[in-house]
């Protein structure tokens, strides 16, 4: 983009109809002079927004369950199901809510299959509650 000489400039990104990126919006400050050129990068990294219900070793479905990824947490409702937005290389935590026993952490490449990799939205149905200590579910 071309901008005129001997001024002082704050430049940012605006998406408009974005695909699910978590991108790098900060303001940069540029002074431009005459025949120098500025580049500015950008970071965005790949987001899913991911539906399933989280179920103990037995099946039964884990309500209360608080899960964290990134800047997003949420919290499994009565019949464990939940939706939380996450990093395509991050990982989920778990923390226990009145007496739950915390789960493994997940990483979400695992979650994302290649088919369905470029998919916003993914249902992952039941996914299992992996503790160090089975009999704490």
């Amino acid at each position: 983009m071309g901008l005129p000489a001997y001024a002082n400039y704050e430049l940012t990104l605006t998406p408009e109809n974005a695909p699910p990126f978590d991108a790098d919006l900060s303001i940069r400050r540029v002074t431009l002079y005459p025949g120098n050129v500025v580049r500015l990068q950008f970071d965005a990294k790949r987001e899913y927004t991911l539906f399933g219900r989280l179920v103990g070793p037995q099946g039964a479905p884990l309500e209360g369950v608080m899960m964290r990824s990134g800047g997003d947490l949420t919290v499994t409702d009565q019949f464990g199901y939940f939706t939380i937005t996450a990093l395509g290389n991050g990982k989920i935590e778990f923390r226990p809510i009145e007496g739950v026993t915390t789960c493994e952490p997940l990483d979400v490449s695992s979650l994302i299959d290649a088919q369905t990799e470029t998919l916003a939205f993914h249902r992952l149905g039941n996914v299992e509650c992996r503790t160090a200590d089975p009999a704490g579910l």
